[in-house]
């Protein structure tokens, strides 16, 4: 019976290892298919969905500066957006929004293929959301002499404009 115990823990210990080691090799890969993917390949439409003025605008230089091609910017129909919302706006992209959902920090996107987004070859709409202001990924990442948020942006629901 100890044996037997024995045995099966020295299993459950291998599984666990195997399960751990496979998990890090396949970060370990998509780091490097992260660093590897030309990402002036994917084209973006940044919208921000914040009171923070200025935001989309300078989202946009800190992903120009990581090598993607923000096509345009403008505000959100609305600025109550907690979450930032990806959406896939083209067929066959599935690889560029994994880039992105990594960049951003965000967790799953939605799809709206539209004929539009395919002739002018729009690959995302990124509405940014007030997350994207406490995002680690984000938090003192310098840019053309500015930071993302700094002490003087409000981020609370009583300044209005964006």
């Amino acid at each position: 019976m100890k044996k037997k115990i024995s045995i099966f823990f020295f299993v459950l210990l291998i599984a666990i290892v195997s399960y751990f080691y496979i998990n890090y090799r396949n970060k370990k890969k998509w780091e490097e298919n992260y660093q590897n993917f030309p990402k002036n390949l994917i084209r973006v439409e940044l919208l921000n969905g914040t009171k923070v003025d200025g935001l989309a605008f300078k989202m946009k230089n800190i992903m120009l500066h990581n090598g993607f091609d923000v096509i345009s910017i403008d505000n959100a129909e609305s600025d109550t957006f907690d979450k930032t919302i990806l959406i896939n706006r083209r067929h066959n992209n599935e690889m560029k929004m994994k880039i992105l959902e990594y960049f951003l920090g965000v967790k799953n996107y939605i799809s709206l293929y539209s004929d539009k987004a395919e002739e002018e070859k729009i690959d995302a709409v990124i509405i940014l959301g007030k997350d994207i202001i406490e995002n680690e990924n984000f938090s003192g990442i310098k840019y053309l002499g500015g930071t993302l948020i700094n002490e003087n942006d409000q981020i609370d629901k009583r300044i209005s404009g964006r």
